[in-house]
């Protein structure tokens, strides 16, 4: 059986993917009218395992009731090896009109795995292998866009990830390099923080090292990286 041929262009030009776990439905409804380009709902890690069945329920009824014209959207699933719940999430991707999935803990292989699921993958590098396999995902037909995990990244590596901007430098780098070198649009950069004026400074450092979007968790964050990625 041939595999399906993916548009992965679609998720182009999305500059703010507005991030909200599966279970707030306020949190998905405030994405829905904040202008992002993007809102991605989260059953993943942001959500316990007793709540993933609610948060899917809540996300059929939010992304299923979304107004035609709004921003894309897209599910952060499970990753295969956790397989009940990636087998629900499944279900859930084939009853919603996704632009996508984002997808944890990416590899050459689960990558391979979500590609049967017909949609563009936002690959999330979260493991140092993953880092080392960058320009292999970033070059699965399957993948959109790829973006970073930092806190379990830092973990792992033991990299201060809060307190030293620089602290993941090399690794951003290496992945703004690897979507180059496959064809593949330009990485999210990860989450900030701060008020407006700290946030905007992240979002222009993340702009100068070569990302062309950003994820947020506010309005707020969305209409600063619509401002400082306009035209990108």
């Amino acid at each position: 059986m041939p595999e399906p041929v993916i548009d992965t262009t679609s998720l182009d030009a999305i500059r703010s993917l507005y991030f909200v776990p599966g279970t707030n439905a306020d949190g998905i409804k405030a994405g829905l009218h904040s202008g992002a380009h993007a809102v991605c709902a989260d059953v993943e890690d942001l959500v316990p395992a007793e709540d993933k069945d609610d948060a899917r329920r809540t996300i059929r009824d939010q992304f299923g009731s979304a107004e035609p014209g709004g921003p894309l959207l897209l599910v952060r699933i499970n990753p295969p090896d956790n397989v009940d719940a990636y087998r629900a999430d499944t279900q859930l991707v084939a009853e919603l009109p996704l632009a996508g999935v984002v997808l944890p803990l990416a590899s050459p292989q689960s990558v391979r795995e979500v590609a049967a699921l017909g949609r563009p993958i936002v690959a999330m590098v979260e493991t140092a292998a993953g880092v080392r396999a960058g320009f292999e995902i970033a070059q699965d037909p399957a993948v959109a866009r790829m973006m970073l995990g930092p806190g379990d990244l830092g973990k792992q590596m033991g990299l201060d990830v809060r307190g030293e901007p620089d602290a993941l430098l090399f690794i951003r780098s290496s992945l703004v390099v690897d979507c180059a070198a496959a064809g593949r649009q330009a990485p999210f950069d990860p989450p900030g923080s701060g008020e407006e004026d700290e946030f905007r400074r992240t979002v222009r450092y993340g702009r100068a090292l070569g990302f062309r979007g950003k994820l947020c968790f506010s309005p707020a964050q969305v209409a600063i990286v619509n401002e400082e990625y306009a035209g990108s």
